[in-house]
């Protein structure tokens, strides 16, 4: 992502379960400046429900990277939005 050096940014998404089994599935949210984390959460997508996450971080240089990675034990049927 093109950023701002300084300047500070909201990640937003939304995350759904769409699975039959109540277990619930992990999603990893990362936002790297070159090696750094900015962000480095996991979250919760809990049974068959929608839920939207927010974090905020300030950028370092002019190139942001961003990565999602699916972090459950087993496959469990994540939407990210």
């Amino acid at each position: 992502l093109n950023t701002v050096a300084g300047t500070t940014y909201t990640l937003n998404f939304d995350l759904t379960r769409t699975t039959g089994d109540q277990t619930p599935g992990q999603l990893q949210a990362l936002v790297l400046d070159g090696t750094t984390a900015l962000v480095n959460q996991t979250v919760i997508a809990n049974h068959l429900g929608r839920q939207t996450y927010s974090f905020s971080f300030t950028a370092t240089s002019n190139s942001t990277t961003l990565q999602f990675a699916d972090r459950s034990p087993f496959p469990a049927g994540i939407d990210l939005d």
